[in-house]
């Protein structure tokens, strides 16, 4: 570790002495801009604002929204995967150094199982939304499209990673387009050993352009499970921007987080650095008698480091907390 330590900084500093005038002119320009300020006056309105204006930014630094502060669990659920080939912290500082762009990887339909009769395409002609793909599905017969959700990779890769509860209800929505198709779609959740854990709903009557389709599914078992797509006709037709989640979603009922549902579970929550595991999480499994041994067998890359981390947030947090007894009110 120290002698890649010891490489990186002999690369930072060939870099900033065989940088050329020009290069050096640019680095001096780019840090002024980091130190310019903005000046902000909320007196002077430049047009009116709406009062139904409203939204949420996020910038998904620690990797824990997808999968995690978003309650769709479905994976890719746009069919437009772009992804960064992993290359290590080598690779980011030398991308960052020379200027060179990192190469992305386009796998527009990464985390989509496909089986049965029929076949699945990437297109952007007529898209949803511009400069967006979606999929294509050529159906003759019964094809599936399965989706396990954020399973973490790796190891579990395999696994179902969609947690469905018995009697919990869920929102299932995706955009429909129809070519030539004819036939049905048959939408439900399964387990690892393919029982449906939810109930079957069915949507037969689709547009020649893009229309959203709702159904809601009550979860028949507590397990974890997949979402499944079923196709059943012949034909030709498009699909976009699937979501499946859990309607017990944070500011469920407030039509300003109607576009968008985010875990009640997990907003306003510390998360593990690089995770989408919560500190709350972690500690009510040591709380009810899971050994770090343990939890660091389930989770694959978290560590000893990371569970002390855990511990020394809520010690922070304690730090300055007194808690006084209350004292019973004599009637």
């Amino acid at each position: 570790m120290r002698t890649q330590s010891l490489i990186y900084l002999a690369m930072l500093l060939f870099y900033l002495m065989t940088c050329t005038p020009q290069e050096d002119k640019t680095m001096r320009q780019d840090i002024n801009l980091v130190s310019s300020k903005v000046k902000i006056d909320l007196n002077n309105a430049i047009h009116p604002v709406s009062d139904m204006l409203f939204g949420l930014f996020l910038e998904d630094i620690n990797f824990s929204v997808d999968g995690g502060l978003n309650a769709n669990m479905v994976n890719n659920h746009s069919f437009d995967g772009i992804y960064l080939k992993k290359g290590g912290v080598f690779t980011s500082i030398k991308s960052f150094l020379f200027k060179k762009p990192l190469n992305p990887v386009y796998d527009r339909l990464r985390y989509w199982i496909r089986t049965g009769d029929g076949q699945i395409e990437s297109s952007n002609d007529r898209p949803l939304s511009a400069n967006h793909y979606y999929a294509r599905v050529c159906i003759n017969g019964i094809f599936r499209l399965e989706n396990l959700g954020y399973n973490g990779g790796k190891d579990h890769k395999t696994k179902c990673a969609m947690g469905i509860f018995e009697n919990a209800a869920y929102d299932f929505y995706a955009y429909f387009r129809i070519d030539d198709f004819k036939g049905k779609v048959t939408v439900y959740a399964a387990d690892e050993a393919d029982q449906v854990i939810t109930d079957k709903k069915e949507i037969d009557t689709f547009n020649h352009d893009w229309d959203v389709h709702s159904l809601v599914l009550e979860g028949k078992k507590t397990a974890t499970g997949k979402l499944v797509i079923e196709f059943e006709g012949t034909g030709t037709m498009d699909i976009d921007f699937v979501n499946f989640s859990n309607q017990d979603y944070w500011g469920n009922g407030d039509a300003k987080w109607s576009q968008e549902h985010l875990r009640k579970d997990m907003v306003g929550k510390p998360v593990i650095r690089g995770t989408r595991l919560t500190v709350e999480y972690i500690l009510n499994k040591l709380a009810h008698g899971e050994s770090i041994p343990e939890i660091l067998e389930e989770y694959d890359g978290l560590s000893n480091v990371d569970i002390q981390a855990c511990l020394l947030f809520v010690t922070k947090s304690l730090e300055n907390t007194s808690f006084m007894p209350l004292e019973e009110e004599i009637v």
